[in-house]
């Protein structure tokens, strides 16, 4: 597995850290790492987002397994309605903006739990990705920089 994912359990809530991207390069590596929990049924799976500025289609492929596979259905077997989320941990505006694209956004509950020093560093790399978006959107237009 990629050194810039984890994956831990606790219980019934699997936790996953995700590094800067979650793309072709990771992605794949992070299925077969959930597969490993195919069979188990969880309540809670948390993706703790603080890093991630790079989401993929190949990324939100194996949120939608986390969620479909290894995410506890609202009705158990004995007719009790069990509580299963699926949470991302200090989501960046981008991250975010990409799931509510997919339609996706709907069904996970985005949490900021963040300290001021981690609150910074987020603002500074989503400028970042915000100022290079703007810089890629001019070459494409054979703009020149200002």
């Amino acid at each position: 597995m990629e050194k810039d994912i984890e994956v831990t359990q606790e219980g019934t809530t699997l936790s996953i850290k995700l590094g800067k991207s979650l793309s072709t390069t990771n992605a794949p590596a992070l299925a077969e790492e959930l597969k490993k929990y195919y069979g188990q049924s969880f309540n809670k799976i948390t993706f703790d987002a603080t890093q991630l500025l790079f989401l993929s289609s190949s990324g939100i492929r194996a949120i939608v397994y986390a969620k479909k596979y290894l995410l506890a259905k609202d009705d158990s077997a004995d007719g009790q309605s069990q509580e299963s989320e699926l949470v991302f941990i200090n989501c960046a505006k981008i991250i975010k903006d990409t799931l509510d694209l997919v339609g996706f956004s709907s069904s996970i509950k985005f949490v900021n739990i963040m300290d001021n020093k981690t609150m910074r560093q987020q603002k500074s790399l989503e400028d970042f990705a915000a100022n290079n978006d703007v810089v890629l959107y001019n070459m494409r237009l054979g703009a020149e920089d200002e």
